[in-house]
């Protein structure tokens, strides 16, 4: 896992809380404090875990868990959907809890 700081994010679009790139760093999660370092430490957790299915699963984003569009995903896609495991864990472990972020 590495820190990103301000002043050394690729140009993206949308600067994310966290990030890999695969095809470069198979084996590499990139996080930018600036967001990250504001959730709380289950959010955190869950970013991880996120990232990690990423690089294990091979998961991609079809849409995450607060995206109108993650209700809509078939069966497959949520198998392939990095969100979606996310989803599995707040539900099934993490209900009176506050995991709000992905």
């Amino acid at each position: 896992v590495y820190n990103i700081s301000n002043g050394r994010l690729p140009y993206l679009y949308n600067l994310p809380v966290a990030f890999v790139v695969t095809p470069l760093f198979a084996s590499d999660i990139f996080i930018v404090d600036k967001f990250y370092s504001s959730q709380n430490d289950i959010n955190q957790a869950l970013i991880l875990i996120h990232e990690c299915s990423h690089l294990t699963l091979s998961t991609i984003d079809y849409a995450y868990r607060w995206q109108p569009e993650f209700a809509l995903l078939n069966e497959d896609q949520h198998m392939a959907n990095a969100a979606s495991y996310v989803d599995i864990i707040v539900n099934t472990c993490l209900i009176d809890t506050d995991a709000s972020f992905l």
